[in-house]
């Protein structure tokens, strides 16, 4: 029979805190950010809580709707 060697699965997550920064070192710091909003912290403290695809996702929507040519004429 042949046999095959499976791909290499996607790393297990066993927290639902996410680390984000540089060499993702921080977490913790957006707990409370939806006390002080702002242009930065968009994501809310759901930035705790998401993958690195899911933010980036979220942050491209975000941009596309934000996004203003009226601004740069």
């Amino acid at each position: 029979m042949p046999q095959e060697v499976p791909g290499e699965l996607p790393p297990l997550k066993i927290s639902v805190q996410s680390c984000y920064g540089f060499l993702d070192m921080h977490s913790g710091y957006l707990r409370h950010v939806t006390h002080t909003e702002n242009e930065v912290n968009e994501l809310g403290d759901a930035a705790e809580s998401c993958t690195k695809a899911e933010r980036r996702v979220k942050r491209l929507k975000h941009e596309d709707e934000k996004f203003d040519e009226e601004h740069y004429m």
